[in-house]
């Protein structure tokens, strides 16, 4: 009898959701209803795979520093999302296992934590947050084929004369991989994050066409030893195949968070305003998830 009710609220909250289909094409989806988790069948021994999403896992050591690799490849561009903690300009935090099951994402990480400094240009979901451009800061736009671009420097002008559409725009940074290419040095001017320091690190690249590698090692708060430069990480970055990487805010922020649970290091870290996340939209999986037929799925558009 548990299984059933169980089985009927799974239904009641798939076919509640008002205009799901209507979410779902126009994107961006309503996060608090779009069906976006992933199917437990699809679940791996080092990751996820469906017909939409594919996520490979494994640690390397870097100089005796624990390492994770991510490697993420998506099926279409809205698989890449955003979410804040809470609408903007609220400087709520959540930490990131929180905010991932909230919209029940597969796979999530700590994005640029922009709520809680004041310069830069902020984009979510094509919806300008922020249009302060700062010299000192490099910024990661993700275009409408899911390509990262940077602003770097950042300016008004390179923003208004930016050709393609903006789907995210990050700033954190700097950049640490461009057309391959790695930075071994950063103008003084700069915002780089302590770049001679062993820290928690997190970066995000683009290794291929809509595939992306997650990118953390772990630090001093997990032992004394551990931790990654600035040019250490841009290093791994390159040796990794990265056509192009971006530093995310790291330190106790840095958190990777899989099937609900963080994996990167243990403890909670620091409560933050906003992540990056990965999603399925395989209809088959969803459908085997919730014993239901594909085409009993109307309000999902198939892929």
């Amino acid at each position: 009898m548990k299984g059933l009710a169980g089985f009927l609220l799974c239904l009641l909250l798939l076919f509640s959701a008002p205009a799901l289909a209507d979410e779902w094409l126009d994107y961006p989806w309503d996060q608090e209803t779009a069906p976006t988790w992933g199917a437990e069948a699809c679940y791996t021994e080092d990751g996820y795979e469906d017909r939409s999403l594919k996520v490979r896992m494994e640690w390397i050591q870097v100089e005796e520093t624990p390492v994770l690799l991510v490697r993420v490849k998506i099926a279409d561009v809205r698989q890449f999302r955003t979410a804040l903690s809470a609408p903007f300009p609220s400087r709520t935090t959540r930490y990131v296992p929180q905010m991932a099951q909230r919209v029940r994402a597969v796979l999530a990480l700590n994005s640029d934590n922009f709520a809680y400094h004041t310069s830069g240009i902020v984009v979510r979901n094509r919806e300008v947050l922020r249009m302060q451009p700062d010299r000192n800061r490099d910024t990661l736009i993700i275009d409408g084929e899911g390509n990262f671009r940077f602003l770097s420097p950042t300016t008004r002008k390179a923003y208004d004369t930016f050709e393609g559409e903006i789907l995210h725009a990050f700033c954190f940074g700097p950049v640490l991989v461009d057309q391959g290419r790695m930075r071994d040095t950063w103008d003084l001017k700069i915002k780089d994050r302590a770049r001679e320091k062993k820290l928690r690190r997190i970066a995000i690249g683009q290794t291929g066409e809509k595939e992306y590698i997650i990118i953390a090692s772990q630090g001093p708060e997990d032992d004394p030893g551990y931790g990654l430069t600035l040019l250490q990480l841009a290093r791994v970055c390159r040796d990794q195949g990265c056509r192009m990487a971006y530093n995310l805010d790291g330190g106790v922020s840095t958190s990777v968070v899989f099937r609900g649970e963080k994996i990167n290091c243990k403890g909670s870290g620091r409560a933050v305003g906003d992540m990056i996340f990965f999603a399925s939209i395989d209809r088959d999986a969803l459908a085997m998830e919730l014993g239901l037929e594909p085409d009993e799925l109307l309000d999902i558009p198939d892929f």
